[in-house]
């Protein structure tokens, strides 16, 4: 199989992942493109460059709910259209150097978080609600297992339908020694006992909303109802401009195929599958990043939408 072939092949399999959040999803077509590039002879037609430069843009279109897949896509055809090198030297360099610059992310947005809660200096007994799958937001209870008992916390897991990806980030959790509590959405109300505090991920960041897997906007009003805070993890990347301070037609908010939802559904019954949603800012108590601890009610004039 050539090249080009192996790199759509890579593509592919990232697209038909409906499971992973956006910096899973980056990192796994990282490593296949390293994957498939380690068997790659850099010599390629030009007319084989411009085909690859198409994959990335047409791939980048298809995923574009997921913005750190999409900064990365166009990191690497930006890369691929500079003059000099071969399409496989310059497919490398672009991960090396990307790899470089957000290698530590995580780390970073963790110690923020610790340095800009209050009483996250010593989280002693915390109860902790989760929904839906995050790589961000696995790595920071694996962060904290290095410094706080795992024993201290009780994690209560949502799942996230269609797809069910809730069930990926509780066994995560419970492999890091967490006492992990597994319920559907639908009866979040139910494990919201005792929570001190609502974690999420986020797929995108626009001036006044976010977008995040279905099931998030339903916690965010539970949480403002129970007077309990939510901040949302999400490095810098995720943060995009909307013209209309809106969330654009870019994200799929219908989700996929009606049978994920209803198998055969009978004659005369729509079924809505959404995979995302969109929730409004003011419903957060801050937003994370690597750098930032945004108020939901300030995220507007942060000034990460003007970068």
């Amino acid at each position: 199989m050539s090249l080009t072939n192996n790199i759509k092949k890579v593509l592919d399999e990232v697209a038909a992942d409906n499971v992973s959040g956006s910096a899973t999803l980056q990192r796994k077509l990282e490593e296949g493109l390293l994957s498939v590039l380690k068997e790659g002879e850099d010599v390629v037609q030009v007319g084989e460059q411009r085909k690859v430069i198409d994959m990335f843009l047409r791939f980048r279109e298809e995923m574009s709910s997921f913005a750190v897949l999409g900064h990365f896509t166009d990191h690497l055809v930006y890369r691929l259209r500079t003059p000099g090198k071969g399409m496989v030297e310059k497919i490398l360099d672009a991960i090396l150097d990307y790899r470089k610059q957000w290698a530590d992310v995580d780390k970073r947005i963790y110690r923020n978080f610790l340095s800009s809660v209050p009483g996250m200096d010593q989280p002693g007994i915390f109860r902790y609600l989760l929904h839906s799958h995050s790589g961000t937001i696995c790595e920071f209870f694996r962060m904290l297992t290095k410094e706080f008992p795992t024993e201290e916390m009780v994690l209560m897991q949502t799942e996230s339908r269609p797809a069910l990806e809730g069930r990926q980030q509780a066994l995560c959790l419970r492999d890091l020694g967490y006492e992990v509590w597994f319920g559907t959405d639908s009866a979040v109300s139910g494990l919201f006992s005792g929570v001190d505090m609502v974690l999420l991920g986020a797929d995108k960041v626009y001036p006044d909303s976010f977008v995040n897997k279905t099931g998030s906007y339903a916690i965010c009003l539970l949480a403002r109802e129970e007077g309990i805070p939510v901040y949302v993890l999400a490095d810098t990347r995720k943060f995009v401009m909307s013209d209309e301070g809106t969330i654009p037609e870019d994200v799929n908010l219908s989700g996929g195929p009606p049978e994920e939802v209803w198998d055969a559904a009978p004659e005369g019954i729509k079924v809505f599958n959404a995979y995302f949603e969109e929730i409004p800012a003011h419903l957060v108590t801050a937003f994370i990043t690597e750098e930032h601890f945004i108020p939901g009610v300030a995220l507007t004039y942060s000034g990460l939408f003007n970068l």
